[in-house]
């Protein structure tokens, strides 16, 4: 496995750190977390119906390189959460998203981009870590566990996506219900900004760009391995 072989490879301590310590404050909770370099693991976990981002199916994604995260209790997977890796090239991310789309799908469904949403993303070029892909389990919910995996996971794909993968970006994009009832704000991103629509099964969904430089998950990381969960 092409991360395992990059964890094991200084001086990448960093997001060896941040793994090692989310592994033991799950297990402290009864959980256990399973970190990879695809989305693989991420795809297979039955989630009751819930809709699955494209870019994070291996068959249609147009992402370079992706991570994902399965938190499991008793061996059955409660909550996930994944990361991909998009190299615009000479394209802006909004360019991308536009004109080839973060993933490649028969279906009409698609994401717009508008005010300062598209203003954002069309200064966004480069190595961009599209970070998301949280789930939990439904009778897991407003529980510690839950109230863990938003911000541990996101922080776990962002300090690989920051010191395994240098990306230059990390982006979101959240629907406006998870904005409202304050789950986004634990996503740490340095700012939120509206503007992006997600086309989905005949329905437009309304959704907020959440941006996050390098450093804040480098200075978030370091946080975490001192602090724990306090400083998160």
């Amino acid at each position: 496995m092409i991360l395992k072989t990059e964890l094991q490879t200084a001086p990448l301590d960093l997001a060896k750190a941040v793994i090692e310590k989310a592994q033991a404050t799950f297990e402290d909770m009864g959980a256990t977390i399973l970190v990879t370099g695809d989305f693989d693991a991420f795809q297979a976990v039955d989630r009751d119906g819930a809709l699955v981002f494209g870019g994070y199916n291996p068959g249609i994604t147009n992402a370079t390189r992706g991570v994902s995260v399965v938190v499991s209790v008793d061996g059955v997977a409660v909550a996930t959460g994944a990361a991909g890796l998009f190299e615009t090239y000479e394209r802006s991310m909004a360019e991308l998203i536009h004109e080839i789309g973060i993933y490649q799908s028969p279906s009409t469904d698609r994401i717009t981009l508008s005010g300062d949403c598209l203003d954002w993303l069309s200064s966004v070029t480069g190595r961009v870590m599209y970070i998301g892909g949280i789930w939990v389990r439904k009778d897991y919910r407003k529980t510690r566990l839950s109230h863990t995996v938003v911000p541990l996971v996101p922080l776990i794909t962002a300090a690989i996506a920051a010191q395994v993968w240098r990306a230059e970006h990390m982006v979101s994009l959240v629907e406006n219900a998870i904005v409202t009832e304050g789950i986004a704000d634990r996503y740490r991103a340095w700012f939120a900004r509206s503007g992006a629509m997600w086309r989905l099964n005949g329905r437009d969904v309304p959704m907020v760009l959440a941006y996050t430089a390098p450093i804040q998950a480098i200075m978030d990381a370091k946080g975490f391995i001192r602090q724990g969960m306090e400083y998160l």
